[in-house]
């Protein structure tokens, strides 16, 4: 009898010293998730459509953004170059024009940083090869104070052969059009998607020009198809 409690009693401290071990392992790995700032859910598909926003994180909410100038956050669904990072609003000096809890920022100690998103449009060539297609290409970019650290996006148009088809960009913001102020502010341009265009690449692009960190602001970026119709006129004989 006593051999069997004594058993039962291994038994039982060696299920607690799993499970504690298991509790342990999914603490560690939520520090790791806290200090990439990934989650573990971002969903980068996309769904090629008229009227929807090709662009997939163009908002900064896929990722737990940095709370201080120093750590680095590269967002989800974006190839990233330098520090470009993820940054959340309540970081003191952070834009007051807020969308969200994030925005995009060129980051710490770099001069240029760049993150870019290649969308195939290959399934709407039947109708862009028709020369019936716009795209618009909209978003809020900005800076800090009186620096005049820049943001750009660039959407590149490519044919099958990677050969550039065509380009449309908004930006910069600088710091006379932000009243040396904080602020992101809303830029757009629209134009006609080429003809032989199968990719659209969206390129941020930011530019420090003072201090050491990269304030070139972005958020809210949206890139959108529409058809047209073209309608000839009739004529009675």
């Amino acid at each position: 009898m006593q051999v069997k409690r004594v058993a039962q009693l291994s038994v039982s401290i060696v299920l607690a010293s799993a499970f504690l071990s298991a509790v342990l392992i999914g603490l560690a790995a939520s520090d790791i998730q806290a200090a990439s700032g990934a989650r573990p859910s971002a969903d980068c598909s996309r769904l090629i459509a008229f009227g929807s926003n090709l662009i997939v994180n163009g908002d900064a909410e896929a990722d737990v953004g940095a709370t201080n100038h120093v750590s680095v956050v590269s967002p989800s669904c974006w190839t990233v170059e330098s520090n470009l990072t993820v940054v959340s609003y309540t970081v003191p000096g952070s834009p007051t024009t807020t969308f969200g809890l994030n925005y995009f920022a060129g980051g710490p100690d770099t001069a240029i940083s760049t993150a870019t998103q290649t969308i195939t449009v290959s399934s709407l060539a039947s109708m862009i090869d028709k020369n019936v297609v716009e795209v618009s290409l909209k978003g809020w970019l900005g800076g800090y104070s009186v620096e005049t650290d820049t943001m750009t996006v660039k959407a590149t148009f490519r044919s099958q052969t990677l050969e550039q088809r065509g380009e449309l960009t908004i930006g910069p913001i600088t710091a006379d059009a932000r009243d040396d102020t904080t602020k992101l502010l809303p830029l757009s341009a629209m134009t006609k998607v080429p003809t032989a265009t199968r990719q659209i690449v969206i390129t941020m692009v930011a530019i420090r020009q003072q201090g050491t960190f990269n304030d070139g602001y972005a958020d809210d970026l949206s890139l959108i198809l529409n058809a047209y119709q073209v309608f000839l006129p009739v004529i009675r004989r």
